[in-house]
Parts: C-alpha cells; structure tokens; sequence
C-alpha cells in the first residue's frame, strides 16, 4: 500500500506500507471515499509518474480516460485502452496519415479508430482479448455489421503494428476508393511544378 502524507520530515517505512512524504500537497488534492482521505486522480497520476515505468503509467492514464475521470489536462489526449492502440496513432503520426477519431461509437457498437470521412474502422486486436472462439465469432459478426452500415472494416494486431508499420500504412492508404489520405513525402525532394500553358493567338487575314 502506498501513502501520501504532508511534510517532509518523519519516518518513511511502515510494514507493508510505502509512505511518500509531499511539500505540496493540499487540501485541494484530496477528496473523501467511504470517509477515507485519498488524494484525486490527477493528483495521483503526479504522483505515479516518476514511479512507474512510461508504459505502466500510459496506461494507468488511458484507464482514468476511459471511466472519465476528472483528470485536468491529461484528458486532452486521444483516450486510448491499450498499449496496441497507442501504437497505432503513433503509425499515424509516423507515416503521416490523418488521426482518427479513437474508441468512439458506430450504431450499437465502439470501434478502435474510426475515420469519419472515409467511413473507415480500424480495430485493434490484442491476443489476450480475442484468443477464444466466442470473441472470434463476435468480432466477425460485428465486422458484417458495421459493413452493412457502409463502413470498411480493417483489423490489426500487434505484432503488425509493431514488427511491420510500413506494411500497416500501405494497407490503411490503399483500403478503398473512399479513402484520401495524404501521400508520405520523401526527404529532400520537393515536387515539380506542373509545365506552364501556351497560349496561341489567331490573327486575322489582312
């Protein structure tokens, strides 16, 4: 168990209790659960940030966006749920693809990322959720679904994600006549200009 307490002096080992002692906490930081005193989501994030490796702390914070939190300004970015996820808008970022809406709903169902314009899904597959029949049959049930409704449906997993991104953006670039992303730009070269008109001028028989 982890406690915080104000101060900066005192004893800091308890049997099993790890207490952490803060200049600056305040009353504003604490908010009461069944009358105990606990510091406030934002305020624990701080707190688990130095504490934590990067991606335990990623996804402590996706899992405050995800039951909404109130978290300050750590909510204003993409609310992702997994690790896998992160990596896909990070595929985006890299490769120069549009970012998508992310965990939002379509009809009955939420999908991973959704682009709107192109009527386009993306799901993410983790083994860890999709590794029984019951989950297989559903997803494929679903997928028909959001097809009826329009929607082109494109799933990947980590390993693609991860091992091969170049791979995942081709596929997310060619998924459809609906789909205008924009083209990756080679360093160094910038595109021609397309050749200049001619104009011909008649002139009349003297």
């Amino acid at each position: 168990m982890h406690v915080t307490v104000p101060g900066s002096g005192g004893r800091r080992k308890r049997n099993g209790i790890i207490v952490h002692r803060s200049s600056t906490l305040t009353p504003a930081d604490i908010v009461l659960r069944d009358r105990i005193p606990m510091t406030k989501p934002a305020r624990t994030l701080a707190n688990l940030k130095p504490l934590l490796p990067h991606e335990q702390w990623e996804d402590a914070l996706d899992r405050a966006r995800f039951l909404h939190l109130p978290i300050g300004g750590l909510a204003g970015t993409e609310p992702t749920r997994s690790r896998l996820e992160r990596a896909v808008l990070h595929l985006c970022r890299r490769h120069r693809l549009p970012l998508p809406d992310v965990n939002v709903w379509v009809g009955p169902h939420r999908v991973d990322f959704l682009w709107r314009p192109q009527k386009l899904i993306v799901e993410a597959d983790g083994w860890e959720h999709h590794r029984d029949r019951a989950a297989f049959e559903a997803d494929r049930a679903r997928d028909a679904e959001l097809r009826l409704m329009g929607y082109e449906v494109i799933r990947v997993t980590y390993r693609q994600v991860l091992e091969d991104p170049a791979r995942v953006a081709r596929v997310l670039r060619a998924s459809g006549p609906r789909v205008t992303f924009r083209p990756e730009r080679r360093a160094g070269r910038t595109p021609a200009a397309p050749p200049a008109r001619r104009r011909c001028s008649r002139r009349s028989g003297g």
